[in-house]
C-alpha cells in the first residue's frame, strides 16, 4: 500500500508558520545580542537546510525515479544538520560569539583552499601556478589572513567532518532526547557519499530499489527525515535565543511538543 506524504507536509506548514511567528520576535533579539555572527551562522544554516527539505518535496512530489536525486539532497541536509549542532554545542558551552566569528571565517578560507587546490591541478597542466595570486587576493580582502596556505589549513582543520563529528559525540546531553538520532547520521552521512560522487554502491542501490516494491516507502521515509531534521533545527535554534531571553523558552516547549506529537503519529 503506497503511503501518503500528505499528512508530513501537513504537518511541516503547520510547523513553519507557528517557528514563523516565534522566529520574527526571537530571531532579531538573537541577532541584536553581542552573538551576532553565531545568530548569522545558526539562522543561516537553518534557512539553508530549510531550503534544501524543499527541494526534497518537490521531487518527492514530481515523480519516484527522483530518488537518486532526493539522496544526494538528503546528504547535504545532514551536513546542514550536524554544522548546525556543533555550533549551537559549541555556542551553548562557550557563551561568546566566537564560533560564529570562526565559521565565517573557516568557509571563506575553505572556499579559497579549493579554488587554490583545483587551480593548483589546471595550472599543473600549464606549468603556470595561481596560488600566490589566490593567496594574495585573499589577503587583500582579509587582511587578517596573511599567513601561508599551511596555516590556513590549520584553522580549516578543526571544521572537517571529522573533527565536528568528535565533537558532537561528545556533547550530545546538550539535547539529550536526540543523541541516538544525531549518532545514526554520523554513518549515514558516510553512506551517502556514494551518491555524492558517483559510487558504484549508490548505483547499485538505485537499480535495486526500482527492482522492488519499495521505491514509495522509501520516498516517504525521506521526506519524513527531511521533516524532521528542518523542523529540529528551528525548535533548538530556540536554545540559542533563550540564552539572551528566557521567555522564549516556552516557545521552545511549544516545538518540541509539536514535534512530538508528530513523531507519534508517523513512527
Amino acid at each position: 500500500m503506497n503511503k501518503s506524504i500528505k499528512p508530513i507536509l501537513d504537518f511541516d506548514d503547520d510547523f513553519h508558520e507557528k517557528f514563523e511567528e516565534i522566529g520574527n520576535a526571537g530571531i532579531p533579539v538573537l541577532a541584536k545580542s553581542e552573538y551576532l555572527a553565531t545568530s548569522m551562522t545558526l539562522t543561516g544554516l537553518m534557512a539553508s537546510a530549510n531550503a534544501v527539505k524543499l527541494g526534497i518535496y518537490d521531487l518527492a512530489e514530481a515523480c519516484d525515479s527522483h530518488l537518486y536525486i532526493i539522496k544526494l539532497l538528503h546528504r547535504a541536509l545532514i551536513e546542514h544538520y550536524l554544522k548546525f549542532y556543533y555550533v549551537l554545542f559549541r555556542f551553548l558551552n562557550e557563551r561568546t560569539d566566537a564560533v560564529g566569528l570562526e565559521y565565517r571565517k573557516y568557509s571563506y578560507i575553505s572556499e579559497t583552499l579549493a579554488l587554490i587546490n583545483a587551480s593548483s591541478v589546471a595550472s599543473s597542466m600549464i606549468g603556470k601556478s595561481t596560488e600566490s595570486q589566490i593567496l594574495k587576493s585573499l589577503k587583500k580582502s582579509h587582511p587578517d589572513f596573511d599567513i601561508s596556505k599551511k596555516e590556513l589549513n590549520a584553522i580549516t582543520y578543526k571544521w572537517k567532518h571529522r573533527s565536528i563529528v568528535k565533537y558532537i559525540i561528545s556533547n550530545t546531553k546538550i539535547i539529550g532526547n536526540e543523541k541516538s538520532y544525531l549518532l545514526k547520521l554520523i554513518p549515514e552521512y558516510a553512506e551517502l557519499s556514494s551518491f555524492i560522487h558517483g559510487g558504484t554502491s549508490a548505483e547499485d542501490y538505485y537499480r535495486g530499489v526500482f527492482s522492488s516494491e519499495e521505491i514509495n516507502t522509501l520516498i516517504y521515509n525521506e521526506v519524513f527525515e527531511a521533516a524532521y531534521m528542518a523542523s529540529s533545527m528551528k525548535a533548538h535554534l530556540l536554545l540559542a535565543i533563550t540564552q539572551v531571553d528566557k521567555n522564549f523558552a516556552s516557545d521552545m516547549k511549544l516545538l518540541t511538543k509539536m514535534i512530538g506529537e508528530f513523531l507519534e503519529v508517523n513512527t
